[in-house]
């Protein structure tokens, strides 16, 4: 069995979701004052125009260097801007965690970044059996249509 198929026969999550999902919760701490370090220091919520999700949409300043690109302030943002209503007001901390492990379970690849797990998926499957490449192109097809619009594809 390939790292993905212990991960998936455990209820296990991947590297890649267990720290794109501690960064949202960190989020949620932090704007619930559950931290030492004022929100404000790093976000600010959106009031300039009508969001449709939720009403705590915070607004990402444009940046050109990778250093800023990739910090924490900016890396979570369309993550949390993506989060349905019932999540982001969420009574406690506890409450917020059952909610992103329910979307993780109905919304496949939400706490995945696409670029990185597509081509670890096709090395692990590569590793573990001898495919043409046509098997794999299907594959990598498939799971990107499937990401994209939120879908199970068998």
């Amino acid at each position: 069995m390939n790292y993905l198929q212990r991960l998936d026969c455990l209820g296990l999550w991947t590297l890649e979701e267990r720290r794109n999902r501690s960064d949202i919760i960190e989020l949620f701490r932090l704007y619930e004052c559950l931290t030492t370090i004022p929100f404000e220091c790093f976000f600010s919520l959106d009031t300039t125009r009508q969001t449709r999700e939720h009403s705590l949409k915070i607004s990402k300043h444009s940046c050109t260097k990778d250093i800023r690109k990739y910090f924490f302030s900016n890396r979570v943002i369309n993550r949390w801007n993506s989060l349905p209503d019932h999540i982001v007001q969420a009574s406690s901390i506890n409450v917020f965690k059952n909610g992103l492990q329910k979307m993780r379970s109905s919304r496949m690849g939400f706490f995945m970044d696409n670029r990185c797990s597509l081509t670890l998926e096709v090395v692990f499957w590569l590793q573990t059996s001898v495919l043409d490449w046509r098997q794999v192109r299907l594959h990598l097809v498939s799971n990107l249509v499937s990401r994209v619009l939120d879908i199970k594809l068998p």
